[in-house]
């Protein structure tokens, strides 16, 4: 189960057009448009910080994991901070510092320096989140995060397949004024209206799900930029191997909230040098590869 839900996160972690209206011959812009376009709109900025939920009805995530750090939305690098504590895993209790690299994969490096005594003096793990995924549920989304949808507003860009979207009305985010819009994501949308170069990568991502459809509110703000979305996956509708799905499916409906701010802020998000690093796979595979991970375990409890 833990293992399904860590790659259940790697899953959801690759999720987050329209014509102007006139009035009074002033060409405005429409909730379909303001919607679908806030993808390009909020990238545009090249980096933000953000703070994101991810809450399950049953599960690891059933208590809400929450997840704090910056994108780099030019270079596809992200660093987070998770506070493990809310997944009630024995031996995993320290803060998570966690650089996220999707210029040519989909990469984790998780620093723990408690590792140093027990690795040689390294201080991070390097985690291949497409084997990880592949491993655990046999979904091969390697496919899915080439291009242009692999970078860490994946979930944004998702937003130009949006339908049916209307106003709800104005709100504060975090001290900014917004409009909040309520809309359906399509994910073939999505990818028909992606970047020719990105084309194909999103229509796997979209592949990945059986229910291609799925309703999302967002906010916006005065430049049109994503300062807060929230939508619900049923954990059911993804499209696993047989060995996973109920697995995945005991999850049940899966929430997640993301807020963006501080745009064009200074982002660290450099991955660590390769002789700090320790594969994850060199860890639980080989001889005594299990004999290390669990010595690895109890020194993080």
């Amino acid at each position: 189960m833990r293992r399904v839900g860590v790659a259940l996160i790697g899953v959801l972690v690759l999720l987050a057009v329209g014509c102007g209206e006139k009035t009074n011959g002033v060409r405005t812009v429409g909730p379909l448009a303001a919607v679908s376009g806030a993808a390009t709109k909020t990238t545009a900025a090249r980096t933000a910080r953000f703070s994101g939920t991810v809450k399950s009805e049953n599960g690891l995530f059933a208590k809400g994991l929450v997840e704090e750090g910056a994108f780099d939305f030019a270079n596809r690098r992200g660093r987070i901070q998770v506070d493990p504590s809310t997944f009630r895993i024995p031996g995993f209790t320290q803060k998570v510092d966690a650089v996220i690299d999707f210029s040519s994969g989909f990469v984790e490096y998780v620093h723990f320096p408690s590792l140093a005594s027990e690795l040689g003096g390294k201080e991070w793990l390097k985690l291949d989140m497409v084997q990880l995924i592949k491993d655990q549920t046999g979904a091969d989304i390697g496919a899915a995060i080439q291009g242009q949808s692999s970078d860490p507003s994946a979930g944004l860009q998702q937003l130009a397949g949006t339908t049916a979207v209307v106003e709800i009305g104005k709100e504060v985010v975090r001290g900014v004024d917004a409009t909040h819009y309520r809309a359906t994501v399509d994910l073939d949308k999505a990818a028909r209206d992606a970047p020719p170069a990105a084309r194909d990568a999103m229509q796997k991502l979209a592949d990945l799900y059986t229910v291609k459809t799925y309703p999302i509110d967002v906010w916006l703000d005065a430049d049109g930029r994503v300062v807060r979305q929230e939508f619900t996956i049923d954990a059911s509708t993804l499209n696993l191997p047989a060995s996973a799905a109920a697995g995945a499916a005991s999850f049940g409906k899966v929430t997640m909230t993301t807020e963006y701010f501080d745009f064009g802020a200074a982002v660290e998000a450099t991955p660590p040098p390769a002789d700090q690093t320790v594969d994850f796979n060199d860890l639980v595979g080989g001889s005594g590869g299990s004999q290390k991970f669990s010595s690895v375990g109890s020194s993080l409890s």
